[in-house]
């Protein structure tokens, strides 16, 4: 088997390739590496909006998204920024969607450091510090009706506690009373619904590297405070917050994607060198099909 029949092998059973990209990985997803990031003005301001949130005040807090590439992104993006907020005192609604809402509970209670086994509305905080709401209180038509009047959708948690038997729901009237809302990047009804004006909710959005043009034209427009995207926002989000270098998420998932990025483009430029070497020397491309 020469060079060309060994391209061709690889060329009509691919395997070996998806085979190289579940070692990659697997053997780098807890690697760090402490590379200084450079945060871009997006990043800046969705920390300043952070930061400025005084102990007291409430917002509101998107979970995660049922696409499994989103639901990464927004666990590198979102886990620093509730917990930084619930270590200093501000007040945190989560909102989880219909589709994954067993797994945000599972999620919320990391970020807070609940144990697994413990109910989420009986661990210390519930009520008075954190609730957790019902997916069906934020959805797309009602936004503009919540965001004028919070109990106009639901005044139930996801348990069915009304709004005043939870100290830090009791004296929520409207969006004027949310400090902010951190939701998609993809934006829409909620970041017109809370960001406007008359409201004053500060908008933030977490998202992937594909929404950025979306994420761009709301923060272009102001209507975003703040946007964080990727695994490079959650790098320079972690680093402004003064996390050391090389030891969170979303330093090892930037190696990973890194990484596989870098093998899928070694793989195609290999086979085009090789296929212009075929055409040179046996006057024929590589081929995919199997001989018969």
């Amino acid at each position: 088997m020469d060079l060309f029949d060994l391209f061709e092998h690889g060329l009509q059973d691919p395997r070996w390739i998806y085979l190289g990209t579940f070692i990659i990985l697997f053997s780098l997803a807890t690697v760090s590496i402490p590379v200084t990031p450079r945060p871009t003005q997006m990043t800046i301001d969705f920390y300043n909006v952070v930061v400025a949130a005084q102990p007291g005040q409430t917002c509101i807090c998107e979970c995660l998204f049922p696409s499994p590439i989103w639901g990464q992104v927004n666990e590198m993006t979102r886990t620093s920024t509730y917990q930084y907020w619930y270590n200093k005192g501000v007040n945190l609604i989560f909102v989880p969607s219909l589709q994954t809402r067993a797994y945000d509970m599972m999620w919320v209670k990391q970020v807070l450091g609940i144990p697994a086994d413990e109910a989420l509305n009986q661990a210390p905080g519930y009520g008075t510090r954190f609730v957790f709401m019902d997916p069906n209180w934020l959805t797309t038509g009602t936004y503009y009706i919540t965001a004028a009047n919070l109990r106009a959708s639901s005044a139930y948690d996801l348990w069915g506690t009304s709004f005043n038997s939870l100290p830090m729901m009791a004296n929520l009237k409207t969006g004027k009373d949310i400090y902010a809302y951190v939701g998609s990047a993809l934006g829409g009804d909620w970041c017109i619904a809370f960001g406007t004006a008359a409201t004053g909710t500060k908008c933030i959005a977490t998202g992937c590297a594909g929404a950025l043009t979306v994420a761009a034209t709301f923060y272009g427009t102001g209507l975003f405070k703040g946007v964080l995207i990727g695994a490079k926002g959650g790098q320079e989000m972690d680093y402004l917050l003064g996390k050391p270098l090389g030891t969170t998420f979303a330093d090892a998932a930037g190696i990973s994607d890194s990484a596989i990025a870098v093998w899928t483009f070694v793989c195609i430029v290999g086979f085009n060198i090789v296929n212009a070497w075929s055409y040179r020397v046996r006057k024929r491309p590589l081929t995919i099909h199997k001989e018969v």
